[in-house]
């Protein structure tokens, strides 16, 4: 392949000078400088002159040329600059496709980043065989070793620091129900630091009594503890905050001074449920609809799976909507629309 000078035209034509569209083109602009009506252009990376009559192509010769050495040694060529822009591009859209798929928070960012500029930097780590690193292990290593260092710590704070308790219900894919317990308090520099702690299979028992017993064997399992505990926040409903029989009031029987709240969390929940109720209520009619469609019925599933295997599309299934998991309705909607061209064929 040759890798000779292209030659400019040798045509009898005017002189050609510098023109504004050399200096404002997003590509030509990172090398060429001068002003306009030059007869010549100074090369940004070499500080060698052309002749305005040099045609692009040999301009683009001349930047990948390899005597093209540049006086300032931090100074990258153009193709270099482009070609890091691009990967930086790509990785900043995998990373916020990672963030968006698994539902993570934004502040989960900037760890993440750390971890794989770490991961770059190891060379142990860069050899490693990533075949053999599963979900097992990873599993193991959280509930093995660092959880059990975080619960400690954690009751360490609640020992020695002055504390709220946030809790709520959740249930898994089976419908079985656990109670998750978080911690709140204020470090020295009086930030405040919420820390997940335990989840509590409820074994079918969701009554404010196998609650409240939760949270005095688990959480004010000392004088000490019952003296820190500040506050105690739940949802709205009748189990955790009923006036009489509700979680927050036997809770009270034991910490006289608690501090019941209705969590901000809900609360904003409700409002923005109550303010949208009218402009989206036609998709979420849909969406409860099309998830009730195949939620209880193994026929519609099989009859889904048929038409996506005929089609060669994806085999997922609609997810079952549930209305007390905030990120349902949006999981729920996105997976329909993944799925329309089969549910299409469905209906």
């Amino acid at each position: 392949m040759s890798t000779s000078v292209p030659k400019a035209s040798t045509s009898t034509h005017k002189t050609q000078k510098l023109s504004k569209n050399w200096l404002t083109d997003p590509v030509k602009s990172k090398y060429v400088s001068g002003e306009i009506g030059d007869i010549e252009f100074t090369c940004k990376i070499c500080q060698r002159k052309f002749k305005c009559e040099s045609c692009y192509d040999h301009i683009k010769w001349h930047e990948k040329n390899s005597t093209q050495l540049p006086k300032d040694p931090s100074q990258k060529t153009l193709n270099a600059e482009i070609t890091q822009n691009l990967h930086r591009q790509k990785y900043e859209l995998e990373i916020t496709k990672f963030i968006f798929t698994n539902n993570l928070p934004f502040n989960v960012v900037d760890p993440l980043i750390e971890l794989l500029k770490t991961v770059k930097k190891d060379d142990v780590i860069r050899q490693c065989d990533f075949s053999k690193i599963d979900r097992k292990h990873i599993s193991v290593i959280g509930s093995e070793c660092l959880a059990k260092t975080i619960k400690h710590d954690l009751e360490k704070i609640m020992d020695n620091r002055h504390f709220c308790v946030l809790i709520d219900e959740v249930s898994d894919g089976y419908g079985n129900g656990y109670l998750g317990i978080s911690i709140k308090w204020l470090d020295d520099d009086l930030n405040s630091t919420i820390k997940f702690y335990r989840l509590i299979n409820l074994e079918n028992d969701y009554s404010a009594e196998k609650i409240a017993g939760i949270i005095a064997t688990n959480v004010l399992i000392s004088e000490k503890r019952r003296n820190n505990l500040i506050a105690l926040t739940t949802d709205g409903a009748s189990t955790m905050a009923g006036s009489k029989t509700g979680v927050g009031v036997k809770t009270v029987e034991i910490v006289k001074h608690l501090f019941w709240l209705h969590c901000i969390c809900h609360c904003f929940d409700l409002i923005l449920d109550k303010a949208t109720s009218n402009t989206i209520s036609e998709i979420s009619i849909f969406v409860k609809d099309v998830s009730k469609t195949f939620s209880f019925s193994n026929v519609n599933h099989a009859l889904l799976h048929d038409i996506q295997e005929e089609n060669k599309a994806s085999k997922r299934k609609i997810l079952r909507f549930i209305p007390t998991r905030w990120l349902s309705m949006t999981e729920c909607l996105q997976r329909i629309l993944e799925e329309w061209n089969s549910l299409t064929l469905f209906f």
